[in-house]
């Protein structure tokens, strides 16, 4: 016998803890974790939940970068991740570093003091790309986390003296890190932040990477940064999440009059902020909450138009593996949408079953031989579709 015992694991994409639900709980006198209480069973019957953290725990807006969207998370996240046994984040995103080094150095000292487990950043390019290692219940599970810094993304990526996120570039590299990995652990989990923003597709590129990881020992991948829910395909035996959107992104509120760029904000133009000024892109409240110094959110000083990219934010996913000793993974998935008051609601048993052919829709491609020439024309036509979506007035 191995020892083995049967884990629970868990996989999200995005969380950011931030923006109009924090005025929401504030005026109101709710908990700021409020959003997650129908989730709470779900996440503590979990051994390991791996999570994407979208932006540190403490903003300095003195030490800010020079971006439209600067994203942080309020510390009563960590509430939401001690639920499960074991909580590990990637920090490998291109919102770990908005307010600075310092933000992220204390973002890491604060999950330290709560046992929370994290990778993918640091002060040096070693210690960014430095794979963890996970032990519970006889299993031995190895975790890498890395980002692209490509258009839409510009992740800040760690070198020698300078801190930052572990960068995916290097094929040949982060495939070596996969093999040396599996000789030591049970099971090779990678985590991946990359493809384009509101794309349900992933690139050919992405699907040839996600296949060499596999040949060289990966046993899951999962993907997130796209702010949609992509195919969950099976490649020899591994599981390849392409993406799972997020956990929770809610809306939040722009600068007054921001200087936008598009290669930081695909859907950052004059109609995409016309749209969302006397809307309820998530359904929330009609009203403008009053602002409320106390309130520690993803915008602080922002009182602009309220920014919610697509209706696809509105959604959440949590994929759930089971490993048995000596049998096949079972997955699973639980998902839903925002409330109007910015609750996490599970669907009900008809819209499960509505996600889950909306899944194998969505995988149907990376099936049928010539996914390269599917994607290109599929990108050509995702990016005349956003142009007329976000095309000013």
């Amino acid at each position: 016998m191995s020892g083995k015992k049967t884990i629970r694991l868990g996989f999200a994409g995005d969380l950011m803890l931030g923006g109009e639900p924090l005025r929401y709980a504030q005026e109101r006198g709710l908990a700021i974790t409020y959003p997650f209480r129908a989730l709470i069973r779900t996440l503590s019957a979990l051994d390991v939940l791996f999570i994407n953290l979208e932006g540190p725990l403490f903003p300095n807006p003195a030490a800010a970068m020079r971006k439209p969207l600067l994203l942080s998370n309020h510390p009563a996240v960590v509430e939401v991740l001690k639920l499960p046994r074991i909580c590990v984040c990637s920090l490998a995103n291109n919102h770990a570093l908005d307010y600075g080094a310092h933000a992220l150095v204390e973002t890491q000292r604060c999950l330290d003091k709560h046992g929370i487990r994290y990778l993918g950043a640091g002060r040096t390019a070693a210690e960014a790309e430095r794979g963890l290692v996970v032990e519970r219940s006889g299993w031995r599970i190895g975790c890498l986390a890395f980002t692209t810094d490509g258009p839409g993304l510009r992740s800040i990526i760690a070198r020698d003296g300078k801190v930052g996120c572990a960068s995916l570039r290097d094929t040949p590299a982060l495939l070596k890190r996969v093999r040396n990995l599996k000789k030591d652990v049970d099971v090779v989990i990678v985590l991946l932040h990359w493809g384009r923003e509101f794309y349900e597709y992933p690139g050919a590129a992405q699907v040839r990477l996600a296949h060499a990881l596999v040949d060289a020992g990966a046993h899951l991948i999962v993907g997130h940064h796209p702010h949609a829910i992509q195919a969950v395909e099976e490649y020899h035996g591994a599981v390849i999440a392409y993406s799972l959107g997020h956990l929770f992104m809610p809306p939040f509120r722009l600068p007054i009059d921001p200087v936008l760029h598009r290669q930081d904000l695909d859907c950052a133009s004059p109609r995409a902020l016309s749209l969302s000024k006397g809307v309820r892109p998530g359904r929330g409240p009609r009203r403008t909450p009053k602002r409320h110094a106390a309130v520690q959110d993803s915008a602080a000083s922002y009182d602009g138009p309220i920014y919610y990219p697509r209706p696809a934010s509105k959604e959440f996913v949590l994929m759930r593996v089971e490993l048995p000793d000596e049998s096949p993974a079972f997955v699973n998935m639980v998902a839903g949408g925002l409330d109007p008051r910015f609750r996490l609601r599970p669907y009900n048993r008809i819209g499960l079953q509505a996600f889950r052919s909306r899944l194998d829709d969505l995988a149907w491609p990376l099936g049928q031989a010539g996914y390269g020439k599917f994607w290109r024309h599929y990108h050509a036509w995702r990016q005349q579709e956003l142009k007329v979506l976000l095309r000013g007035p």
